[in-house]
Parts: C-alpha cells; sequence; structure tokens
C-alpha cells in the first residue's frame, strides 16, 4: 500500500535525523543553557511526532494484514 510505504520513508527520515540530533545534544558543552534546551525540546518534539507516526503505520499494516487475510479467505472458499 502506498500510503504505508510513504509512512516508512517518512519514519525512516525521521529516525535518521533524531540519531543526527542526538549526537548533535551529547557533543553539547556545556549541556545546559538555552541552546541546549532549544536542541532538545526540539528532539523531543520530532521524538513525538515519530512514535506518532510510527503508531499511525503500525494501524495502517494492521488494517492491510486484516484486508489481505479476509481477501485469502474468500478465495479459499
Amino acid at each position: 500500500d502506498a500510503s504505508i510505504n510513504l509512512s516508512e520513508n517518512q519514519i525512516t527520515a525521521m529516525a535518521t535525523q533524531l540519531q543526527s540530533d542526538k549526537t548533535t545534544i551529547t557533543g553539547m558543552d556545556p549541556q545546559s543553557g538555552p541552546a541546549y534546551n532549544e536542541q532538545v525540546e526540539e528532539y523531543n518534539n520530532l521524538a513525538a511526532q515519530y512514535n506518532n507516526l510510527a503508531a499511525q503505520a503500525k494501524n495502517m499494516i494492521g488494517e492491510y494484514d486484516s484486508e489481505v487475510n479476509a481477501f485469502n479467505a474468500c478465495l479459499e472458499q
């Protein structure tokens, strides 16, 4: 399904960005102050979006699997 593939591509891109942001955050010195806090907030916002998109994709995959199973059941009759 095209929407599942699109979601998977978005999830992959977000995961890459999250890893990059995490590297940036862990490399910041000092690990406090406005710049650090802003970077952490951006990371947390992206992580929340990532988690929501992953949950949506999981639901879409479950629905798709159910449709395929129903279709296959019809073929077996």
